[in-house]
């Protein structure tokens, strides 16, 4: 069998690509005006921090665990432990705002443990890691059942949404389905993504589709629905918990977008700006960490403060301080394994 410690240039591109698109809209959502937030480069900003951002990013992560075949006590506990880290990491982007909520009371009226326990992508890949154990004894290695649940996910999300919001404590809802603005990425309609992409995955290794003729039709579909996306994916609430319909214009994003990092990826993948996306992809949960920590405090500080440019200027100064601070990450866990590493048999006692 392959090593399963090879890497995939195309994943990996585009898993650099999804982190950097969200740094930019982090930018945008809390530190660009109003007015210019709700305009044309605003827009922009939130279509690029779209279906390009957190669904392509949950497919990938779906390919990702059906390639490297872990077993489901692995994948639970590495559920359990990104869930937690996005709690903790709820806690780190928002210490500013506790602060003012807590100690200083500038913002008192509002409620912190919303911030606390937002639905974030950290704790929903957590849960969708949860759930993907549970059901791996259940789809095994049949691909389309694990499509078919995750297009069911998101076909019922509108109707199981409500019932959760109505029946579940606040903070336990917001996680599963609501309407609750720190209802960020629910399970539904989210695990439609994981879920696709794990079931693409086993597909993969099964079936060619290559030389499919019907390929051809995936333009015309993200075209023709071009607008319905743009609309959705520009209004936050509706592309939170959006429907079945718009999961599908998503998917075939992807699918395009996946397909022409891969086919110009090839010597892309070569120049200095695509092994730095690789690199950024290859270590995305501490890049996406540092720049949340980041922005995320200084959002508190300047909350909308900021005109068109600073979107620009601040998006790759913390792009370059998140690279600086993964790098140091990196260096310390190296120093670690030095430190604390057996050591060599000729210097055993």
């Amino acid at each position: 069998m392959e090593n399963q410690n090879y890497r995939i240039a195309t994943p990996d591109l585009l898993r650099g690509l999804a982190v950097l698109f969200m740094v930019q809209v982090h930018v945008m959502e809390l530190l660009v005006r109003e007015e210019l937030y709700h305009g044309f480069w605003g827009k922009l900003s939130l279509f690029l921090g779209g279906v390009p951002a957190a669904p392509l990013f949950m497919v990938l992560m779906g390919w990702f665990l059906a390639w490297r075949q872990k077993s489901s006590s692995a994948m639970a506990l590495r559920g359990l432990k990104l869930f937690m880290g996005g709690i903790l990491l709820n806690i780190g982007l928002n210490a500013t705002l506790l602060y003012r909520i807590w100690i200083t009371k500038e913002y008192a009226y509002l409620d912190p443990w919303a911030y606390i326990f937002g639905a974030d992508i950290l704790p929903f890949a957590g849960l969708a890691l949860l759930t993907i154990a549970a059901l791996k004894s259940i789809l095994k290695e049949n691909g389309w059942l694990w499509i078919a649940v995750g297009l069911l996910v998101a076909a019922v999300s509108p109707w199981v949404s409500n019932l959760f919001g109505s029946v579940l404590p606040d903070y336990l809802a917001a996680f599963l389905g609501s309407e609750l603005f720190w209802s960020y990425f629910p399970l539904f309609p989210w695990l439609l993504y994981p879920l696709t992409g794990y079931g693409a995955m086993l597909l993969s290794q099964k079936f060619s589709f290559r030389s499919s003729k019907s390929l051809w039709l995936l333009p015309v579909l993200f075209l023709g629905a071009f607008h319905y996306g743009w609309e959705i994916s520009t209004e936050l609430e509706r592309y939170y918990h959006h429907n079945l319909l718009f999961g599908l214009w998503a998917l075939v994003f992807i699918i395009l977008l996946a397909a022409a990092v891969h086919f110009w990826g090839k010597s892309f993948s070569q120049s200095r700006i695509g092994q730095y996306l690789q690199w950024t992809g290859r270590n995305v949960t501490a890049f996406y960490v540092f720049q949340w920590l980041l922005i995320g405090n200084l959002g508190t500080i300047y909350y909308q403060n900021f005109g068109y440019s600073a979107w620009l200027t601040l998006s790759i100064l913390f792009i370059l301080l998140s690279s600086g601070l993964v790098l140091i990450w990196k260096q310390r866990g190296k120093i670690r394994k030095m430190v604390y590493s057996p050591k060599q048999e000729g210097e055993k006692r």
